[in-house]
């Protein structure tokens, strides 16, 4: 099997975390980051290759990112407030045969109360 790629999206305190960790991950690569703010998924974008990492995409729209060939799962990083959207995003892009997710990790839950 390839590489799994995974796109993450959110670029604040939490992803940069992550990328920090993912110097010991094998078998997967970190292929795009989207944020609303394209500016702060360029910024991560580039510290990912500042890490020793490949470079990944910069998304400032999330439905392009989710319709990139090279990600295959998504790791839903955003604020507590943002992750219902951020759900019906990736699900209307899937239910349309938009991409082939295979995988979704939310960091926190969906929301703390509805």
């Amino acid at each position: 099997m390839k590489k799994l790629g995974v796109g993450f999206i959110g670029a604040g305190f939490i992803a940069k975390f992550m990328v920090d960790s993912w110097t010991g991950i094998r078998g997967a690569d970190i292929t795009a980051i989207y944020n609303h703010n394209l500016p702060r998924a360029e910024e991560l974008s580039s510290y990912t290759e500042s890490a020793g990492m490949q470079k990944p995409k910069a998304y400032g729209d999330i439905h392009e990112m989710l319709n990139d060939p090279n990600v295959d799962a998504v790791w839903i990083m955003t604020p507590n407030y943002a992750r219902v959207e951020t759900m019906k995003a990736i699900a209307e892009e899937s239910t349309q045969g938009r991409n082939d997710l295979i995988g979704i990790c939310c960091e926190k839950p969906l929301a703390r109360n509805l």
